[in-house]
């Protein structure tokens, strides 16, 4: 295991972690990766790191703090990845990690707190674990994203998924009951959504959810409905009721004496608005 600390711009061809990975999936709490003897990577002081070619996380740990960014793109026709990820761990805090191609999360923990992860491509989860803390954002992706059994933990930070082509697995977004979070996805059909099943967790008033749809949905119907402990966000349109996101466990919450409303807003549909109770 080594240690690099980068703290002025340069550039490299490509990054290993170089340590025994660990295709487990993690706990859906976990801090840092399952993968043990990796290399460290540490880039701050405002310094850009431009790793030409691919991230390859091998079970190593990336930290990018004060200001600092690391920013992976092609060499030539190839790279611009951040890929074999599994049982490594990348924390970002107050830093910036630009993937302009794809990104494959594959059983790798990543933490952002007043940071920036943000992929030019497809974003693949792949049953990793992303803790999007206060003042965090997650731009995942500006084709498609695959959540694919990944837990997303909204802490106060801020998710942008483009639309989404693959839930399943078992995956979780959870909200973990802090207000301030945000979950966007844009150029979704509600078909779709619904058809993946969207379940959401922990969420409460200071929340947002909002859906960039690909059809204008001005002219249909939003409503709430609770379902057990569970509330259910629905549409109805041309005569059918369709359920396209569900708030596990909301109706067991304080927050559910009074319940959201559903709208579309701005060509968007936002679930629910996030009034407080009493405002």
């Amino acid at each position: 295991m080594s240690e690099t600390d980068i703290i002025a711009s340069q550039s490299m061809t490509n990054w290993n972690g170089n340590g025994n990975q660990n295709s487990d999936t993690p706990p859906a709490d976990a801090t840092v990766g399952l993968g043990t003897g990796g290399d460290i990577l540490n880039v701050s002081n405002s310094a850009t790191l431009t790793i030409n070619g691919y991230l390859n996380l091998n079970a190593g740990t990336v930290n990018i703090t004060d200001g600092a960014t690391i920013s992976v793109t092609p060499a030539l026709l190839a790279g611009g990845d951040l890929t074999n990820a599994a049982g490594g761990t990348v924390n970002i805090n107050n830093g910036t990690l630009l993937v302009s191609n794809e990104f494959n999360g594959n059983q790798g923990v990543y933490n952002i707190t007043n940071g920036k992860l943000s992929v030019g491509n497809d974003f693949n989860g792949n049953q990793a674990v992303y803790n999007i803390n206060i003042g965090g954002i997650l731009n995942a992706g500006t084709n498609y994203t695959n959540i694919n059994s990944a837990n997303i933990n909204i802490k106060g930070g801020s998710v942008y998924f483009s639309g989404i082509a693959n839930i399943d697995g078992g995956g979780k977004i959870d909200f973990h009951n802090i207000a301030g979070g945000l979950l966007e996805i844009d150029s979704t059909s509600l078909s779709d959504l619904s058809g993946d099943g969207l379940n959401i967790e922990n969420f409460v008033y200071g929340d947002q959810i909002k859906i960039k749809s690909t059809t204008d949905y001005s002219s249909d119907t939003f409503s709430t409905q609770v379902s057990g402990n569970d509330l259910l966000i629905q549409v109805t349109a041309d005569g059918k009721t369709t359920t396209i996101v569900t708030l596990k466990g909301f109706a067991t919450t304080s927050d559910a004496n009074v319940i959201p409303d559903a709208a579309y807003k701005d060509g968007g549909i936002e679930e629910p608005l996030v009034d407080a109770p009493g405002s």
